[in-house]
């Protein structure tokens, strides 16, 4: 069971014990899920949950197994659960699902509009793709977002134009994709090969000039 389905069932049963009785506690060695979790793990996500104010009180107390846990939640934990959306909220903050990208699109903010055409042409082949002025939220680390990226993508897209081409940034990118062994495909915008400095150069690029260049790109990676 992993974190997110783990979570999901400890509120549920603390929901639904509180709906037979106030005084009732939710009893996880009885519950055919909940019972094969290791006390450890239970202890860690029962103390999260209560710095949450999910869960007002937990109990040590023997079962089957050993000592375990026992516990019930707050009447904030009930309205949460009230309302679907806000449990899926809840646990999109504790849990966050995993990153999955197809590409990591790396480009110059000033090259923005060409770099969303490109994710838009992608994503209506249903690949994913990660572009830093899409796809992180405020106030999030932006670093931390983009170094996350690159370690879920498969590929890395990076648009070259006269903008980007001797930016740090687009190097630093280029060089986290080669060290993680990510392919890389350089998209060339008014930009020729032989001008791509080390290590771009060494890439097969594809030109993109115009709107048949870009759709043949697009129909290449997707396909």
């Amino acid at each position: 069971m992993d974190d997110r389905n783990l979570v999901q069932r400890i509120l549920q049963l603390g929901v639904e014990t509180r709906q037979t009785s106030l005084e009732a506690w939710a009893d996880p060695s009885v519950d055919e899920i909940l019972e094969k979790v290791g006390t450890a793990t239970l202890a860690v996500w029962l103390e999260e949950l209560g710095r949450h104010r999910l869960i007002e009180d937990v109990q040590p107390h023997f079962t089957r197994r050993g000592v375990g846990f026992r516990y019930r939640v707050t009447d904030e934990a009930m309205r949460l659960a009230s309302t679907p959306a806000r449990v899926k909220e809840f646990l999109d903050m504790v849990c966050p699902p995993p990153l999955d990208y197809d590409l990591f699109l790396s480009y110059a903010s000033g090259d923005s509009a060409t770099a969303t055409e490109l994710k838009e042409a992608l994503e209506r082949k249903k690949l994913k793709c990660f572009m830093a002025e899409k796809d992180i939220r405020v106030a999030d680390e932006w670093q931390d977002a983009i170094r996350s990226a690159l370690l879920a993508a498969r590929r890395v897209l990076i648009l070259i134009t006269p903008r980007s081409i001797n930016r740090p940034w687009i190097f630093l990118e280029t060089g986290a994709a080669w060290a993680l062994g990510k392919p890389l495909i350089p998209a060339l915008n008014h930009v020729i090969p032989s001008d791509l400095p080390d290590p771009i150069r060494r890439y097969q690029a594809r030109v993109i000039e115009t709107t048949a260049q870009r759709k043949a790109l697009v129909d290449e990676l997707s396909a």
